[in-house]
């Protein structure tokens, strides 16, 4: 519960360890949950905090770019949250607040939450086709749950993979459901040869940038979010 009854308890919920760098780790009313992969582990983690007393939650990580105006590190706020399932609107006044309080922040129209990653170029483009900025896999798990409890919700994602970039199929086997390493994957990374080394590095460089704009938001956000509820 609120360590102040005047504040409201937020919950952050993330895919990766990585991603959740940069938030405060003593702060009663902030409840970082890093649920690993795809949008069923963001709903369990989501509910998760709701019985630890949020009542507001935030989904937060990287995310790959489709428009070709996005860049490396940009950070986002989608307005709304799109997926196979149905469509979710965001939180009009704590979007406002944030979008006050970090200059470089970019409001979007939508993120499609999609249940399989997307690698490829032609794949994004579709999906850019269809009027969306941005895409991950766990932000519709996080709008569900912020619906069925009748709570506002909030989207932040930092551009990792842009519209332009592909993300090598090595990548992907590298981590397991709950964004850990394989050690089955490491054979194939010694084998994956001069070209694998090299897209993995340039991925590793994204995925660096992202980071870092996530955590310089994280150092404002939890003062933003104070007062935020039902």
């Amino acid at each position: 519960m609120p360590a102040n009854a005047d504040e409201t308890a937020f919950g952050v919920i993330v895919a990766l360890p990585a991603e959740a760098a940069g938030w405060p780790d003593h702060d009663a009313n902030c409840l970082v949950r890093v649920a690993g992969i795809g949008r069923g582990r963001a709903h369990a983690a989501a509910a998760r905090v709701i019985e630890r007393g949020a009542r507001a939650l935030l989904s937060w990580g990287v995310a790959g770019g489709l428009s070709p105006r996005l860049r490396t590190g940009d950070l986002l706020l989608p307005r709304r949250v799109v997926s196979s399932r149905g469509e979710w609107q965001t939180h009009e006044g704590w979007r406002a607040r944030l979008l006050r309080a970090l200059p470089d922040a970019r409001e979007v129209d939508a993120i499609y939450c999609n249940d399989e990653p997307l690698t490829s170029i032609d794949g994004k483009s579709a999906l850019a086709t269809r009027g969306f900025d941005v895409v991950d896999m766990e932000s519709a798990g996080v709008a569900q749950v912020a619906e069925q409890a009748d709570i506002p919700f909030l989207v932040v994602k930092s551009v990792c993979d842009p519209a332009v970039r592909t993300i090598p199929a090595l990548a992907l086997r590298m981590l397991d459901g709950d964004g850990r390493l394989r050690v089955s994957s490491v054979p194939g990374i010694a084998r994956a040869g001069p070209r694998g080394w090299r897209e993995l590095r340039v991925l590793r460089g994204d995925f660096s940038a992202a980071c870092a704009s996530l955590r310089n938001a994280a150092r404002v956000l939890p003062r933003i979010a104070r007062g935020i509820g039902p």
